[in-house]
């Protein structure tokens, strides 16, 4: 224990925990890095880590990693967390985050038509009674009602909660309210599941074992008759370890692998008839990632990974391993006194993708920047 403890006094005093989502993408992602790496990226996951650090201000913007979205990719966001008396507080704006699989309707013209969550808020609590406890409420609300056409109006409600104490964690996130009315007509309406997500991890001298279990899933009710077309359920969980390595005082690299299993279920309602469809995946995921102290005014830092095991199977195909899997990400921090400077230099992975290139120029050196200020 004694060993842990002077591990996280180093990662506070050379990474302050005001990093941003930056360095924990080019760590691997933000579930993966928390683990190992202390930033202030960690509070969407498990509220309770607030209790590590505030007193900053933070924005985010830049290119996504997954590239998911529909968009461009620019996810301006940030926020102002401050201690208050014995809480630690904060206002973050912005972070939309994923919904309820929402764009993965396969319906024709569904994802287009319906509003998704926008102009997020989300509001922190956090505080030490023993247990470091943290929670946090986020919501979104929007609406687009036109003259003559079909009224749309979305609404969303996060709740999540966490505790942390050395040497195990447990965090709770559910989503109780997900819904958007109106697309084409007003008998549209996406209705989300509760979606749950629940995780521990336990910490025994440098070794980290970790487990989560997802689920989320959604009605969709289609726009000429206002019947169920499409139901998706959606269940995964993970299982892993992970294990920490102090190159030098200032470098630290870390080794994760687990276990990830998955299983979507879809049901659509095809000339009015039922048709369902399964896809299962099993995988084995491996990242190794490495953070440098190597300059007062500069951190270097950066990740590999890979599937070890891959193995998919759906009504299309029978087995099917998941293909180029490795991706390489690097990142960068510059300190520039109480201002923090993070960003992507560059990401690479087999797939080619064009924001993926991994050219080290101008035009890429800071593809995902956070900035922010502690005070």
């Amino acid at each position: 224990m004694k060993k842990i403890f002077l591990s996280l006094l180093l990662v506070c005093h050379f990474h302050p925990l005001l990093a941003g989502l930056a360095r924990s993408e080019a760590l691997g992602g933000s579930y993966v890095a928390h683990h190992y790496f202390y930033d202030s990226s960690n509070v969407f996951l498990n509220p309770s880590y607030l209790n590590l650090g505030s007193n900053f201000f933070i924005m985010e913007w830049g290119d996504d990693i997954d590239l998911a979205e529909n968009d461009s990719g620019r996810r301006p966001e940030g926020g102002i967390f401050k201690t208050i008396g014995p809480l630690h507080t904060g206002l973050y704006l912005g972070h939309d985050g994923p919904s309820a699989s929402r764009k993965e309707i396969t319906i024709d013209n569904a994802n287009r038509n319906l509003l998704y969550p926008n102009n997020s808020a989300e509001i922190f609590i956090a505080g030490d009674v023993g247990p470091k406890w943290g929670i946090s409420f986020k919501a979104s609300h929007n609406t687009d009602r036109p003259i003559g056409t079909a009224q749309k109006e979305q609404n969303t409600l996060e709740v999540k909660f966490g505790i942390l104490d050395s040497p195990y964690e447990i965090f709770l996130n559910f989503t109780p309210i997900d819904t958007s009315k109106g697309g084409e007509t007003s008998s549209a309406k996406f209705e989300g599941h509760l979606a749950t997500t629940l995780g521990a991890s336990y910490t025994f001298y440098d070794y980290i074992f970790h487990a989560t279990l997802k689920k989320n899933g959604y009605d969709y009710y289609r726009e000429h008759d206002g019947l169920l077309e499409q139901r998706k359920t959606y269940f995964e969980w993970t299982l892993g370890s992970g294990s920490t390595l102090w190159l030098t005082e200032e470098a630290k690299i870390y080794i994760d692998m687990y276990l990830f299993t998955s299983k979507s279920t879809t049901h659509e309602r095809i000339s009015n008839a039922n048709v369902a469809y399964e896809t299962n995946l099993w995988k084995v995921p491996v990242t190794i990632g490495l953070e440098a102290y190597v300059k007062e005014w500069l951190t270097l830092r950066g990740n590999i990974s890979q599937n070890l095991y891959s193995e998919q199977n759906s009504s299309a195909y029978k087995h099917r391993s998941v293909k180029d899997s490795t991706s390489v990400i690097m990142g960068a921090t510059f300190h520039l006194g109480n201002f923090k400077i993070d960003g992507l230099v560059g990401t690479v992975d087999a797939l080619g993708n064009e924001r993926k290139t991994g050219q080290f120029n101008l035009s890429t050196l800071m593809t995902k920047v956070s900035a922010s200020y502690s005070f």
